[in-house]
């Protein structure tokens, strides 16, 4: 079985990697400078401390399929006295053996039900411990022409085209432009350190982390250092002044995992991808995520029908919003009737072009626009799925479902839809009452 690198957490090791991390991206930040060259060279640097500081400070361990998560030093010493005194045939031994398994399990789960509980505040999470556990059947996963997938190059390719489909599609939006109406440019401002922080604040501490190994937990603890934040506020910064997003923060790891509730598993789309990125490039498109939520809700490009995507809109919204037309309509005696369709592979089908040209019509800056035309272009994916991971595909469509950028990117994409039903309405209101 392949061989796993692991930092224990909040063990010395923990402590002098954060403080290695924490020295070397508060020497860096004066080599920060406003051309991509220098950001690329800089996120280099950056990746290659993080590297250095990972394989000095993580340990090499080899994961059993008969390994427990509960097993801690105790029960590692139980064992060895054990072993020392006769084994299992000695029946003290044997009982203390089993004693210090109970113990360690059940410490184990309460701390789990605490975290659950009260740290995250998900007692729901709980819930499936009391219910049977359903896997779903093991099937080889059948190609666009009902071929079994039978090695992994034709595997990882199967599901590098159903996730890539609508790549090289050409999307005509000349006709949709010229019934909207293009807004004013509007000023990009500087991130400040709270954005940062307020970005950071309420990310989850379990989320598993990206390529360069960094959880959310560690980068809580590297914001504890002033210089780490305005280094990475710099960063985010030096972006939209060159338009450049690092290369480092463009490889991904896709993970793929069943859809719930589907009666076979035999085919690509029966699987969802989320992606795993490199964390600091995560907390970024985090900050760039909520000023474009605000942004866009501030300045009217984002519908006011829209719920999908959008902060501080829900589903239940919706629903509401949807029974009181239904209720309006029964008061005056009409008959309602409602259309609802799924739009099949969507994060992974959002044409890039399609996003560019959305963002200059809306009126984003020049400098988003910029940003926006490298961000979306040249990335890069490996696809990992029972424990097996391919070679980087080009991902050169779709936004990654796991990136913060994704709900309003995928709500900026459909925003011209709506504005442009609103002014067939609209016009459609005026002809009938106000003839000519």
């Amino acid at each position: 079985m392949r061989c796993k690198r692991k930092i224990e957490a909040w063990s010395e090791e923990e402590d002098d990697y954060v403080t290695q991390i924490c020295g070397d991206l508060g020497r860096m930040i004066e080599n920060v400078s406003e051309t991509a060259e220098d950001l690329e060279a800089a996120m280099g640097r950056v990746s290659t401390a993080f590297e250095r500081a990972w394989e000095e400070y993580s340990e090499e361990r080899k994961p059993s399929r008969h390994g427990k998560k509960w097993w801690n030093e105790d029960c590692k010493k139980a064992y060895q006295e054990m072993g020392e005194n006769g084994g299992p045939r000695n029946k003290e031994m044997r009982n203390k053996m089993k004693k210090t398994l109970r113990v360690a399990r059940r410490q184990y789960f309460d701390k789990q039900i605490h975290n659950m509980a009260s740290d995250r505040k998900r007692p729901w999470d709980l819930m499936p411990w009391t219910r049977e556990r359903k896997m779903p059947a093991v099937e080889a996963i059948l190609d666009s022409e009902g071929n079994s997938c039978n090695n992994e190059e034709k595997l990882f390719e199967t599901l590098h085209n159903t996730y890539n489909a609508a790549d090289n599609r050409e999307v005509d939006m000349s006709s949709m432009y010229r019934e909207l109406e293009e807004f004013e440019e509007r000023e990009w401002v500087k991130f400040s350190i709270q954005e940062f922080h307020d970005a950071l604040k309420n990310c989850a501490k379990n989320t598993a982390p990206g390529p360069d190994h960094v959880s959310w937990r560690l980068w809580k603890r590297f914001a504890t250092d002033d210089t780490v934040c305005q280094f990475v506020t710099k960063i985010a910064n030096a972006c939209f002044d060159t338009g450049y997003w690092p290369q480092h923060f463009k490889q991904s790891i896709s993970v793929i995992i069943p859809k719930p509730g589907k009666p076979s598993y035999d085919k690509a789309k029966s699987f969802r991808p989320i992606v795993l990125l490199n964390t600091m490039g995560k907390l970024i498109e985090k900050m760039i995520a909520r000023r474009l939520q605000f942004e866009s809700i501030e300045a009217g490009v984002i519908h006011p029908c829209q719920t999908g995507g959008i902060l501080q809109r829900s589903v239940e919204d919706a629903a509401v919003a949807l029974t009181h037309h239904v209720r309006t309509a029964w008061a005056k005696k009409k008959v309602t009737s409602v259309l609802a369709f799924d739009v099949a592979q969507f994060f992974p089908s959002l044409n890039h072009n399609v996003l560019s040209k959305i963002f200059k019509h809306f009126g984003f800056s020049t400098s988003v626009v910029s940003f926006f035309s490298d961000y979306l272009v040249g990335r890069k994916t490996q696809y990992s799925i029972d424990n097996i991971t391919s070679p980087l595909f080009d991902s050169n469509v779709g936004v990654g479902q796991g990136s913060a950028l994704s709900p309003i990117l995928s709500a900026l994409y459909i925003a011209p839809c709506f504005h442009l039903l609103d002014k067939w309405v609209k016009d459609e209101e005026d002809r009938i009452h106000f003839p000519f």
